[in-house]
């Protein structure tokens, strides 16, 4: 999945950034067995790097919704998880000054993909039992 120095980078981004879960990073060993970057893990891995390499500044907010979608739950588990990769994607774009166009980008990014999330997630995310009596 990833590296111990790229989930320490993550951890530090994700802090800086000020993202909302941001501590869950800090175990290292979990980051690296669940996290892959931006992409599901069928992707292709020259796919997923190119896809980081153009949004470098979601990649700590990827992390964090790796993580989320691995402890799995309920579709109401889901629909946070997709929820706090927007909120967190915006608060990445805030790292860039209001008159720099890149935030303004980076949070387009964030919709997009979100938006994508919001179709083809489902099949990445680890459902309870509870989610089949919903």
């Amino acid at each position: 999945m990833c590296s111990e120095e790229q989930a320490n980078e993550m951890y530090r981004l994700a802090l800086a950034q000020g993202l909302a879960g941001a501590e869950q990073l800090a175990d290292t060993a979990k980051v690296m067995r669940n996290c892959n970057g931006i992409g599901a893990e069928w992707f292709a891995p020259w796919l997923r790097w190119l896809i980081c390499k153009l949004h470098p500044t979601l990649v700590p907010t990827s992390f964090l919704h790796d993580l989320a979608y691995a402890a799995g739950g309920t579709w109401r588990d889901r629909w946070r998880a997709d929820w706090v990769w927007l909120c967190n994607g915006w608060r990445a774009a805030k790292t860039y000054a209001w008159c720099n166009v890149r935030r303004y980008v980076v949070q387009a990014q964030a919709l997009f993909f979100w938006c994508l999330l919001r179709i083809g997630g489902h099949a990445a995310f680890a459902w309870s039992k509870e989610a089949d009596n919903v």
